[in-house]
Parts: structure tokens; C-alpha cells; sequence
């Protein structure tokens, strides 16, 4: 029984990692990120774009039925980097949740969405380090 419970505890305590790991903007990128505080600190230009976002606690659809009118994703957190703007957000399927970013850049006086080219690769995939700084040096003119 002991056996049991110490194998339970220690997959709760690996599962939790990813999530805790998850919980802001990712520090020691190459890009500097200046992380937000909440949804409401993001310019309405920013979020404009990003209708299919629940910004603000509002339900969304987590799995993988959509339901017409429901925003498809969950806010996790925001950062910039310059004028270039990171925000993550959580998307359902299967096994709910996926952490996906947007990349927002600068466009005509507002801001548009980054959507990688066909055949292009896909860091939005990866909001660690690695895929921020992948997409803002792609994307944003980073180096």
C-alpha cells in the first residue's frame, strides 16, 4: 500500500512540473520579455486581433467540440519584447490543454498576428525560450 502511494505522489509531483513551469513568461530568453501582470495590462490593439482568446475568464471551449460564438483558447499569460508582443494561451483537444503563443507584431497602427507560412516550421508550439526566440528572430526582425 505504501508502494502505491509513494508511485501515486511522485506522478502527481512530475505532472504538476510542466504546469508550474507554465504559469508566466519564461525568464532567460534570448529576446528579453517584460511579462504583464494580467490581461487587462495588454493594449486593446494588441488583443484586438485575438478575438478566439477568453482574455478574461470567460468559458471556452477546452475540448475538442466547438461550440459557435465560445472562444477557442484560454488566456495563460502576456510579455513584450520591444514593440512585439507574446501571448500564450491554452487550447483544448484529447487530453486538454495545449500551450500554444501568439506572436503579434506591429502593423498599420495596430497589430497583427504572426501565422507561419505553409511549410514554414511552428514554434508557437513551444512557449519556452526556445520557441520565443525561434518565432521573434523568424518573425519580428530579432536577432
Amino acid at each position: 500500500m505504501r508502494a502505491a502511494a509513494a508511485a501515486l505522489a511522485a506522478i502527481t509531483t512530475v505532472s504538476l512540473v510542466p504546469a508550474l513551469a507554465q504559469a508566466g513568461a519564461p525568464a532567460g530568453c534570448r529576446h528579453p520579455l517584460t511579462p504583464v501582470p494580467s490581461a487587462a495590462a495588454i493594449p486593446a490593439a494588441v488583443t484586438a486581433p485575438l478575438k478566439w482568446i477568453a482574455f478574461h475568464g470567460e468559458g471556452w471551449n477546452a475540448t475538442d467540440v466547438v461550440t459557435p460564438g465560445t472562444p477557442t483558447a484560454g488566456y495563460l499569460w502576456a510579455a513584450h519584447s520591444g514593440l512585439n508582443w507574446i501571448v500564450a494561451y491554452k487550447v483544448g483537444g484529447i487530453a486538454c490543454c495545449s500551450t500554444r503563443f501568439a506572436l503579434l507584431t506591429p502593423r498599420s497602427g495596430g497589430y497583427a498576428q504572426v501565422i507561419p507560412a505553409q511549410g514554414r516550421p511552428d514554434w508557437f508550439g513551444d512557449a519556452s525560450c526556445a520557441g520565443i526566440d525561434a518565432a521573434l528572430s523568424a518573425y519580428a526582425g530579432g536577432r
